[in-house]
């Protein structure tokens, strides 16, 4: 239930969602959101957010809706270059490639 109200808190604030925003959200501390998260996924807080970012990635690239211009703008990332690189060191092959 908690990692749920989580999932929906990054949700929530995409392009953007912050370690500070989802401990708002949830009304916890950074010491606490960080616990709960590190033994409910074995991640920090920003690993998660960033998990979760490249799972909805990989549904925008599926859907085939969007170019990953669009996506990586929709998730928040600086720019396409580096949000192919994160995409890449993730799941071993770059987004325009993982459709195929």
């Amino acid at each position: 239930i908690f990692i749920n109200r989580v999932l929906g808190a990054i949700e929530k604030h995409l392009p953007k969602p912050d370690v500070p925003t989802i401990c708002k959200e949830l009304g916890m501390s950074r010491t606490s959101l960080t616990t709960k998260i590190k033994e409910a996924t074995d991640m920090t807080p920003r690993e998660y957010i960033e998990d979760i970012k490249l799972k909805i990635a990989t549904n925008l690239i599926m859907e085939g809706c969007y170019n990953i211009s669009e996506i990586s703008d929709k998730l928040g990332y600086s720019n396409p270059k580096y949000f192919t690189t994160r995409f890449t060191r993730r799941y071993g092959v770059a987004p325009s490639r993982y459709r195929k």
